[in-house]
């Protein structure tokens, strides 16, 4: 209801519950001179708030309380969640753009010497993704020592400081080992026995890259039980890809170094063997006052 009125503090209150206040309102009402454009808006209007007051409407029994959630902050799961999506797409980019490297690599395990050197020159054409396999072999490999550790409860460092120095560790190893192979390779003149030899070395990286993305899934988000078995696989299938790897250098650079299998055997402890074994030492002497 809207009223014009001349003089808003002559109005009283149009809903008391008066009878003489009721008579005065309705005499004073009839006496207001009209102007033009007064109009009685809503905040002025007295019948709209004590309509709020009416016995009829229910009133608040108690203060309405307003809670705030507090924000969840992220865990360490959810990091390592998103970090594993982050792998498998990396991992779907590269089977997207190149669909038969992947086949190949498998492929090239299981065949013949001919059929092996034909697809060993094909994969050797495809340097993008060998490199993108390279680095994904560098960070599965990180990331399932860093989870292990992580597990088991044995890293003085934390999880991501494990996964970056896992990670670097082995490049740095492959990285040196390739150039030291290089190096052999220009002294000795066998260019064609080490490039035989690095291929494979790299190709074995690169299945073993493959194999560790269901088992980091296992052994990320389920408990210490089934993570020992999952590092028990890891293992077993890691130590029979590196022998498999041994078996084809041998059988491949036989011929061209005539090189027996004494000679290769004091390789691999000078060259495989030893770094491993000096890394493991300085692992344990860092761990080992933690435990």
């Amino acid at each position: 209801m809207c009223f014009a009125q001349t003089d808003s503090t002559h109005v009283t209150d149009s809903v008391r519950d008066h009878s003489t206040q009721t008579t005065d309102t309705i005499r004073r009402l009839d006496s207001v001179v009209l102007k033009k454009n007064d109009v009685l808006t809503w905040n002025r209007d007295t019948t709209f708030f004590n309509f709020f007051k009416g016995p009829l409407l229910p009133k608040p029994s108690a203060k309405a309380v307003m809670q705030i959630a507090a924000e969840k902050p992220l865990d360490e799961k959810d990091d390592l969640f998103f970090t594993l999506v982050a792998v498998f797409a990396f991992v779907g980019m590269i089977r997207f753009f190149f669909p038969r490297y992947i086949q190949n690599i498998f492929k090239l395990l299981f065949q013949s010497s001919f059929r092996q050197k034909q697809t060993r020159d094909q994969l050797l054409q495809d340097a993008v993704p060998s490199i993108l396999l390279n680095l994904l072999f560098f960070g599965t490999t990180g990331l399932f020592i860093a989870i292990a550790l992580d597990k088991l409860k044995i890293s003085p460092f934390s999880f991501w400081q494990t996964f970056l120095y896992a990670s670097v560790s082995v490049m740095l190893i492959y990285i040196i080992k390739y150039l030291f192979l290089l190096f052999f390779g220009w002294i000795f003149n066998v260019r064609q026995s080490v490039s035989v030899y690095s291929f494979i070395v790299f190709l074995i990286n690169k299945v073993i890259a493959v194999i560790l993305l269901p088992l980091l899934l296992l052994a990320a988000f389920s408990g210490l039980f089934v993570v020992n078995i999952v590092i028990t696989v890891a293992v077993c299938v890691v130590s029979l890809l590196f022998i498999y790897r041994y078996i084809a250098t041998l059988s491949s650079i036989r011929g061209d170094l005539r090189v027996n299998a004494l000679h290769f055997f004091i390789y691999l402890c000078a060259v495989e063997v030893a770094p491993l074994l000096v890394i493991f030492k300085l692992l344990a002497n860092q761990i080992g006052p933690s435990i």
